[in-house]
């Protein structure tokens, strides 16, 4: 199961950096988590190269509908549709906010209608049932009422330091940092 909690990224900074930047770290983070199933995969001595997704959106700041965002959100999730096509078993989407039904109906339509019918909006009531109807109530984290202290919320990077985001925005500008040609592709171009 990969745990997200999207209220502790940095919405503000990510904005700053620049669409591009941030298909790039998904991209990473894809890379890592692919390498991590095929570790597991050999320590298993059985195929794992599928998972479920637990989202918890409780304190999801609602800037991270701003367009420009959005418009990143559905760059990674196209991306992601079109590298690994598979790979996502299930995802709950835990303890959204009142605002967020509105959003997701937006958000909804990034997702093919395959991968739509993989993924729940669970109301904060029922969270603690629905999770313990597919995740080992041992792997539920403390957060999420469960008995498992890891993920912790607290390992987070948390904020991206504005200087930083000052040094990659000027690098990618003067062309040194630039993420690979598969991140700038359309669907039409990504099997090339």
């Amino acid at each position: 199961v990969l745990w997200e909690r999207p209220d502790l990224v940095d919405w503000q900074g990510f904005s700053t950096v620049g669409e591009e930047l941030v298909v790039c770290c998904e991209v990473l983070c894809m890379k890592n988590l692919c390498r991590a199933l095929d570790r597991l995969t050999i320590q298993e001595r059985r195929p794992l190269c599928r998972m479920g997704v637990v989202v918890d959106l409780e304190g999801l700041p609602m800037s991270f509908a701003r367009p420009q965002n959005l418009k990143a959100l559905r760059h990674i999730i196209r991306l992601n549709s079109e590298l690994h096509p598979e790979i996502l078993k299930w995802v709950l989407l835990v303890r959204p906010p009142k605002k967020f039904e509105a959003i997701w109906k937006v958000i909804e339509t990034y997702f093919d209608p395959g991968t739509r019918q993989k993924i729940r909006v669970v109301p904060p009531e029922d969270t603690a049932a629905e999770l313990q109807r597919v995740v080992p109530a041992e792997c539920i984290p403390r957060w999420l009422g469960g008995a498992s202290r890891y993920p912790r919320p607290e390992l987070s990077a948390g904020r991206i330091p504005r200087r930083l985001l000052r040094e990659v925005a000027q690098a990618s500008a003067n062309g040194v940092c630039k993420p690979p040609a598969i991140m700038k592709c359309d669907l039409g171009d990504a099997a090339e």
